[in-house]
């Protein structure tokens, strides 16, 4: 039993908008009916098929039933939904295509004789007329004239018949070709609503059940409770439920983005702040250097030099038999080695200060094409953000429309056996 409450023909709770926004479909509208249990797609043959869907069969449905369709496309709306189902049903669609398009094709490849014999008879009537038309020309006299004239309007009026007989033939072959295509859009279309009506009621006895059980309801008192629950009442609750699910996948999908835009632009930071450091620690490298080639250079090398010229004028001195002469070379030789160590030290040190100076102006230039980066990041950010905060309100209005249609729908009188 159903609590007692709201009247049973009472409106929903959640009013639908003012204004209906567009119906946003996979599949065109105004589409003639499929072969499969619907005529075929020729018509003009008088075979039956190809004909537009009356709107008669429509007039049970209500703006209210539109509403699934207000701001999502199917495909959006139905999700990861029906994955398997749809690529079956797709596959027969693709094959009564191709066996549709291949009797249209035979049809008019039938049809081409009768197409080239009006073309025949235009193109007669036509070159008749020209000829009517040049002795209408030529004539003097004004009842020659008068007289070419109504031979020439008989011509004219022969060729129209004959031009609407050639268009009436190929409208009709193009017409077999056309509704193939249409044919196939109106059983896709068909069977996605289907499919939005299975997860429209799926997701309505969801809300349901959840909103029962968030009142103390058990189990069993739940499921005797949804049972009773008219069918109407059902799809009133899954077109704004199956809404809510689809503003929730896009809300995860904002969600989504916006923490790749925030671990994008805190890498950013992250790697600005490490160039930050190389740099200082190129800028160290750079300074130490120059510190070691100014220390060679002024205190160092030159003591070395002159130390090594020292021992060169002793030596040169000294006489070949000179006892003291091994020793000294001895000396010089050590002196002529350390110059030698100072001078390729200060190369080395030359080499770093150097390779340090470019590595900071690699970094630097890195740095500044980081930091613009950021700054579109940043930019990409706050529209994230503002996208996820959007969907998010988006999505808290849907579910406070979901949970006012249940409570109207719990609130109601009406049995199930009265639908």
């Amino acid at each position: 039993m159903l609590p007692d409450g709201l009247d049973p023909n009472a409106p929903p709770a959640s009013e639908a908008p003012t204004e209906p926004i567009p119906v946003a479909t996979d599949a065109d509208t105004d589409v003639p009916p499929s072969p499969d249990g619907q005529p075929a797609p020729d018509a003009a043959d008088g075979e039956g098929g190809g004909t537009e869907a009356s709107t008669d069969g429509a007039t049970g449905e209500t703006e209210e039933a539109r509403v699934v369709e207000a701001r999502y496309k199917d495909t959006e709306l139905l999700g990861r939904s029906f994955r398997v189902r749809r690529t079956i049903q797709e596959g027969g669609t693709q094959a009564i295509k191709g066996w549709q398009l291949a009797k249209a094709k035979m049809k008019n490849f039938f049809d081409k004789p009768g197409k080239a014999i009006k073309q025949y008879a235009v193109n007669r009537a036509q070159n008749s007329l020209n000829h009517k038309e040049a002795r209408l020309n030529a004539a003097k006299s004004v009842r020659l004239r008068e007289r070419h004239q109504a031979v020439v309007d008989k011509h004219r009026e022969r060729l129209d018949q004959r031009t609407v007989s050639l268009k009436t033939h190929t409208d009709r072959m193009d017409k077999r070709i056309a509704d193939v295509g249409k044919n196939e859009r109106q059983r896709r279309q068909d069977y996605i609503n289907e499919l939005k009506d299975k997860k429209g009621n799926a997701l309505a006895r969801k809300a349901v059940r959840k909103q029962l059980r968030s009142e103390g309801a058990t189990r069993r008192e739940t499921r005797s409770i949804v049972a009773e629950i008219p069918a109407k009442h059902l799809d009133r609750i899954g077109q704004v439920a199956i809404v809510s699910e689809a503003s929730r996948r896009m809300f995860e999908k904002a969600k989504t983005a916006e923490h790749g835009a925030r671990a994008r632009y805190e890498g950013t930071g992250r790697r600005i702040s490490g160039l930050d450091e190389s740099i200082a620690q190129y800028d160290s490298g750079a300074r130490d250097a120059d510190a070691n080639i100014t220390k060679i250079t002024n205190e160092l090398r030159p003591g070395a030099l002159r130390h090594e010229a020292e021992l060169a004028q002793r030596l040169a001195e000294m006489g070949d038999d000179d006892a003291d002469r091994q020793r000294v070379e001895e000396e010089y030789q050590q002196a002529h080695d350390a110059v030698r160590t100072y001078n390729e030290s200060l190369a080395h040190w030359r080499n770093v200060a150097a390779e340090n100076r470019l590595q900071r102006e690699a970094a630097t230039r890195e740095r500044e094409g980081l930091r613009h980066a950021r700054d579109t990041q940043l930019v990409n950010l706050d529209s994230a953000r503002a996208n996820a905060d959007a969907r998010g309100v988006v999505h808290h209005l849907d579910l406070e429309t979901v949970n006012k249609e249940v409570t109207a729908v719990l609130n109601s009188d009406e049995k199930k056996e009265d639908s």
